[in-house]
């Protein structure tokens, strides 16, 4: 991870700290019945909807950074209003996705994601909490928070929290408890990453003496 910024108005600022290579996802939080378009050279891999909260979606988007890379991203919906965040990741695969899986969650003041699987000791397990209004979070001991703001626009402002962390083990990985101050109604997401495997290792042999004149 090297780097986060939100964004309003669907305008998605590229880190200053971005590469060539590196990934950039995009969470875009939009009402539940909204299609996102992303601009070219972004694909999308999830769209994750509660089953019975109408206020909220979360779309997951990829880019690769270029050499010749704009300052920014436009994006759109085509009902509602919509605001996200940028994540900036050095080292994660092209594979993208493992698993995603994205539960609703009745008004609380705590609220855990759902399990999900680990194929890889190095899989990344991204977490995401978002509702619509003025509600502060706290990440689960657990994980490092990356991510964690509000829009500021009323009434239907909107908070999201991403933390991730390497759990180090495959298989199933059970969901991660954030705390939300005052209680609210959420979406929470758990989403696998693939992190690219390390390079292999260049195999050296050693020249054999009185072999081509070595001696």
């Amino acid at each position: 991870f090297l780097a986060a910024e939100g964004f309003m108005a669907l305008t998605a600022p590229v880190p200053r700290a971005a590469r060539a290579g590196d990934l950039l996802l995009a969470l875009v939080l939009t009402t539940h019945t909204a299609t996102l378009t992303a601009p070219d050279g972004w694909e999308t891999l999830t769209h994750l909807t509660a089953p019975t909260n109408a206020l909220a979606a979360i779309w997951l988007l990829r880019h690769r950074i270029e050499d010749l890379e704009p300052a920014t991203h436009e994006f759109s919906v085509d009902a509602g209003a919509a605001w996200g965040a940028v994540l900036l990741y050095r080292g994660l695969a092209e594979a993208g996705v493992v698993a995603s899986v994205a539960a609703d969650q009745a008004s609380s003041a705590s609220h855990k994601t759902p399990s999900a699987t680990a194929t890889t000791y190095s899989d990344l397990l991204v977490g995401v909490w978002a509702e619509y209004g003025a509600a502060v979070w706290t990440a689960p001991g657990t994980m490092t928070e990356r991510f964690n703001a509000f829009d500021g626009v009323g009434p239907t402002t909107r908070t999201i929290l991403v933390a991730d962390q390497l759990p180090g083990v495959t298989g199933s990985i059970g969901g991660s408890t954030a705390t939300v101050s005052p209680a609210a109604t959420a979406i929470a997401c758990s989403i696998m990453l693939a992190a690219s495997p390390p390079p292999r290792a260049v195999a050296i042999t050693r020249p054999t003496p009185g072999a081509f004149g070595i001696r």
